[in-house]
Order: structure tokens, then sequence, then C-alpha cells
């Protein structure tokens, strides 16, 4: 096995994940792909993506078995994505991957992993949860709003996101996420007695 690590993908390593994503998540029409961009990171020098080839010298157009990428918008946690081709898993792929980036992240004083993994992905909860140490701790939704009817009242606020407030975002603007030509909003849930 081939473990390649760096901070910035080439268009080509680019096009090899995301056909790697696709046939990974095709099985069980996963949605989620993976945030291939190292801009967000509190460090854009450090590795945050590793890919694994079976051989142990693949040529450019093998393509890689294995994927994993680190979202590090601070150093108190690494946000771990991951994709092993069908025909490759069970064979210690992700494990290899894992400890090659919990390596990177121990010397950059990163103390823990948060998995991504989508709710309905049997395949992932199954690597979690034989994992020594992984706890479940959360969902995040994605949500799009398409209107023209408003957000129905008393549930859910819109809240803006910019320079002056909403501090838990502040490093996403600091990092160029917010455009100039476009409002940034986080959905806030309201509690309704």
């Amino acid at each position: 096995m081939y473990i390649f690590e760096t901070a910035v993908l080439t268009p080509r390593q680019t096009e090899q994940v995301r056909a790697l994503e696709q046939a990974a998540c095709a099985p069980e029409a996963l949605e989620n792909g993976a945030w291939l961009s190292n801009e967000l990171n509190f460090d854009r020098a450090l590795p945050c993506f590793y890919l694994a080839w079976p051989q142990d010298a693949p040529g450019p157009e093998d393509a890689p078995a294995a994927f994993l990428t680190l979202f590090l918008p601070t150093r108190e946690q690494a946000e771990v994505v991951a994709f092993t081709h069908p025909a490759h898993r069970r064979r210690g792929y992700f494990k290899a991957l894992c400890a090659r980036a919990a390596a990177r992240c121990r010397a950059a004083g990163i103390p823990e992993f948060l998995f991504a993994v989508e709710p309905r992905s049997a395949g992932g909860r199954a690597v979690l949860e034989t994992t020594p140490g992984c706890v479940w701790s959360h969902s995040e939704y994605r949500m799009e709003y398409t209107g023209p009817a408003p957000v129905p009242a008393g549930r859910l606020a819109l809240q803006r996101v910019d320079a002056d407030g909403a501090e838990p975002y502040r490093l996403f603007l600091e990092n160029d996420m917010g455009e100039a030509d476009v409002d940034n909003y986080v959905a806030v849930s309201i509690h309704v007695e």
C-alpha cells in the first residue's frame, strides 16, 4: 500500500478523488461530498488530503483505492471525511489513512477527530462502531431555502453572519467563506412553548 499526503490536490488528483467518491457513495446513494480545498484550514501548509493505492509505486493513471480529508478550521478538532472504493474495502485502507492523519494531527497539537458520516451510511457507521474511542456526537444538516413562501414563524430564525456578530462563524468569514455579493446566514432553532 502506498499513501500520499498533501496540503493541496492537483487537478488530476481532484478528478481521481471525485471518481472514487462517486464509486464509494453510489451503493448507498450518499450525497455529501468531501470539501476538496484547504482554504478554510487554520494552517494551509498542514497536509489535509491523504490518498492510498494498492500498488507500492502507483503510476499517474492508477486510481486510488481510498481517500481521507481533514477539515481544520481550528486547532481544536479535525473533521474527517473518508471514502474507500467498494472493491477495496475491508483491507485496512481506512485504518492506515487514519493512522497517518492522526500522527500529523498529534504533531500539530490537534487533539481529536470528528468523523463526518451520513446517517444512512451503514458502511460508515459499521466502521466507526468498530473503531476504538468513537462516540456518536451530533448530526448536521444542509438546508436550502427555495421560497417564495416565508419561513414558518416560531420554528426557525435566520441569523445573518457578518464581521460584527456570530462569533462561532468568524473564522469562516475571515477565510473568505463569504463573498462580497452574498449574504451569509445560519438557521437558529427557536423553542416554542
